[in-house]
């Protein structure tokens, strides 16, 4: 495998966890309003299920994982944007930090709900012993 291989399989996976990242955003929220009686199709929670399939896998292109993940999350603005339009700023904003900045998203405080998606995601360090 030669070094220019190596750097866009390096690059492909650090895409991946942020993916991942973005995903568990995405699945907090959605549990969130779910749990506050937002009502969504039942395939909604197919997709989220199948998208954190695809990132855990790590066979499917971040093209195709982030046309997934960007239909989920349009489903979620415009439920929220009826259900609770004061929070979607405060998604959003934890979305965009999903890409830029994912250890700062791992870490809020506020939202422990995030890293426990996470988890789920299967991007979690090994831990072989």
């Amino acid at each position: 495998m030669n070094a220019d291989s190596q750097r866009s399989d390096a690059t492909e996976f650090s895409v991946l966890q942020r993916y991942g990242v973005r995903w568990a955003v995405l699945a907090a929220w959605y549990f969130e309003m779910a749990g506050r009686g937002a009502t969504f199709d039942a395939d909604f929670l197919r997709s989220l299920d199948l998208a954190r399939t695809k990132i855990a896998a790590g066979t499917f292109s971040t093209c195709t994982i982030g046309c997934d993940l960007g239909g989920i999350e349009g489903t979620l603005v415009s439920t929220a944007v009826t259900f609770d339009p004061a929070l979607v700023d405060v998604w959003l904003e934890r979305l965009g930090q999903s890409m830029s900045n994912p250890e700062s998203v791992l870490e809020m405080i506020d939202v422990p709900a995030i890293r426990a998606q996470y988890m789920k995601c299967g991007l979690r360090p090994c831990d072989c012993k």
